[in-house]
Parts: structure tokens; C-alpha cells; sequence
């Protein structure tokens, strides 16, 4: 009987085998080794990742959904289909992470398998109609008013020097509807954080508002010269993430301000999005540039699926600046 696969139906109702060819020590010794060897990770999942378990720089390791605490480790052991062994609550759903990627996995190639999916390097939204939405922008956006902006290439240069450069494409930063507020955070750490002071800014992002950015969509809050602030313990330094012990006490400024204004801050800067509670999205550009002694050597962007229209509007400054060639 357990040579013969067979495939779970839906529901809890499979079938069990006690006659597979497998020694019942040594599967025995299987299952005692799995509960002894539970994953390190606090069974706390929330406590656990803002710790910074995942060691993930901002904003990927915020937490923007649901999260639940671990129970009991459980299992099973099939052959061909059919239990032959289990341990602890299997009805209990636990949080996955990245294993959840090889179950997609194997679905994407059932789906190509049995032609679902007609051509695996077409877009998604090319083969899928799920009322989902649309990107807030579409490549090339190389308008000269965002990547060569006379006025903040002045505040640049005073702030990183004369040789300081940008890398193409640029980032941009969406507030969900409904999106929750982060926690406060970098976006870069201290050069040299063993220091007892900090160093003059070695990045600096650019950011240009696209939409109004209002209380109620979650204008971005940010600390006014918290990027001269030492780290306070090694957990901030590898994680960017500030307790609220330390920003409570701070003044802190929420950035209301009309669609096309720009906000130029070091990247150390304490901040986080807010809550969006509208309906729309709080969409804005965001640049990152960098003083001359990060540049590695020999940087040289591609510019070869630039349309020839978007290379000509490019002053030959902005070419140098991104490093461009073609």
C-alpha cells in the first residue's frame, strides 16, 4: 500500500501508513532530533525582529503586517503521500518567512507545467488581471528639474563637495493607503560609529514631494540634528532603529508641505513615515547622492537604454555627476 503515491485530498482527512519501508528507529531518532533542535529564534516574532533578528538594514526590516508568536515545534513525515510520522499541533499555523518561497516556487512551475503561465519572462500584469494597481511611476523619469536641479546641486556641493556623484536609477517611496507608521530609524549608519562624534555627511538623500504630504496622509516626521547623534549600543548600530527612549524627549518636525517641494537630509537623520489614512497614495522621488570617497573605482553607469531624446536633454554636468556613458 505505501508503495503507491497518493495525494492528500482537501481537509484534514489523510491516510496514514505503519508499513513503510523505513527503519522505526531511526525515524524515531528523526523526530526526537527535530524537537530538540527548535529554530533559536525567540518564539516572540515581533520581539524577535525588532531586536533585529534578520540583521536587515531600513526600511525592509520593517514589520508591515500581522505578526505571530511561535508555538510548539510540530511536524510530519510523509511517504509517498501517507503519514508515517507527527509531532506536536500540525493545525497550528506558524509564521514561515522565506520558506514560503519554495512552496511558490513549485507552484510557478506547476502553473508553467500545465501552461498557466505562457511565457515566464512576461510581466506579471501582462498575464494577470486582478484589479491590482499601477505603479506611481514608469521609467525613464529624467526630467532635468529632478536630476539636475540647479538649486539643490548648489546645497550638494556645499554639503559633500565640489566631486560629489549620484547613481541612477533613483528610488521611489510610497505611502499605502491604510499603511501603518514606521519606526524611527536611519537610513545609513556612522562611518566610523566606534567614535564618540559624529562626521561630516558622506550621504544625503533628496527627496521631491509628488503629492501634498498632509497629516493625514503620514508626512514623513523627522528629527532636526539627530545625524549628529552617536549610536547608543551595538543593537542600534546593526539595526539603524532608534528606541524610543532616546527620540520621545526629542523635538521632532512633521514635513507638511505642497506636491514639488523638496526635502534634502542626511541620510542619518532620524525619521519614519506615518500613518496614511486616506484613500490615496503619498508618493515622493528619493535621490541618493554621495561624497567623492565613496566612489568606487571606476564607476560607470550604462546609459544605453536611455532613448536618445533623454540623452541630449542631459547637461554634460549631469552625465559626470551619474557617471554616465554610453
Amino acid at each position: 500500500m505505501s508503495d503507491t503515491c497518493y495525494f492528500p485530498p482537501a481537509g484534514n482527512d489523510w491516510q496514514s501508513t505503519t508499513d513503510a519501508p523505513v527503519d522505526a528507529d531511526q525515524l524515531a531518532a528523526a523526530v526526537a532530533f527535530a524537537k530538540r533542535h527548535e529554530s533559536p529564534m525567540d518564539r516572540n516574532i515581533r520581539q524577535a525582529l525588532e531586536a533585529g533578528h534578520f540583521s536587515e538594514p531600513p526600511p525592509i526590516n520593517e514589520i508591515i503586517g500581522p505578526v505571530k508568536s511561535r508555538q510548539d515545534p510540530s511536524g510530519m513525515i510523509l511517504h509517498n503521500g501517507r503519514i508515517i510520522a507527527q509531532w506536536g499541533d500540525i493545525d497550528c499555523v506558524d509564521m514561515t518567512f522565506s520558506a514560503t518561497k519554495s512552496y511558490l516556487s513549485l507552484c510557478a512551475g506547476l502553473a508553467v507545467d500545465r501552461g498557466l503561465i505562457p511565457d515566464i519572462d512576461a510581466a506579471v500584469r501582462e498575464l494577470v488581471d486582478d484589479g491590482g494597481f499601477e505603479p506611481p511611476l514608469k521609467a525613464p523619469f529624467l526630467d532635468p528639474s529632478i536630476i539636475e536641479n540647479k538649486i539643490v546641486f548648489q546645497i550638494l556641493e556645499s554639503t559633500l563637495g565640489k566631486y560629489f556623484f549620484g547613481c541612477l536609477p533613483y528610488g521611489c517611496n510610497t505611502a499605502f493607503p491604510n499603511s501603518s507608521s514606521q519606526n524611527v530609524h536611519r537610513d545609513c549608519g556612522h562611518l566610523f560609529p566606534e567614535l564618540d562624534h559624529a562626521l561630516p555627511p558622506m550621504l544625503v538623500v533628496v527627496n521631491i514631494l509628488l503629492d501634498d504630504f498632509t497629516e493625514a496622509n503620514g508626512a514623513t516626521e523627522i528629527w532636526p540634528q539627530s545625524h549628529r547623534h552617536v549610536d547608543a549600543d551595538q543593537v542600534e548600530i546593526s539595526t539603524l532603529k532608534i528606541p524610543s527612549s532616546r527620540w520621545s524627549n526629542e523635538v521632532c518636525v512633521q514635513t507638511i508641505a505642497p506636491a514639488g517641494s523638496i526635502i534634502i537630509r542626511d541620510m542619518r537623520t532620524w525619521h519614519r513615515g506615518m500613518a496614511n489614512t486616506t484613500d490615496a497614495l503619498r508618493t515622493m522621488l528619493s535621490l541618493v547622492y554621495y561624497r567623492q570617497y565613496a566612489l568606487p573605482d571606476n564607476l560607470q553607469s550604462s546609459a544605453e537604454s536611455m532613448s536618445e531624446t533623454d540623452w541630449q536633454q542631459l547637461s554634460s554636468r549631469a552625465k559626470w555627476i551619474y557617471r554616465l556613458g554610453r
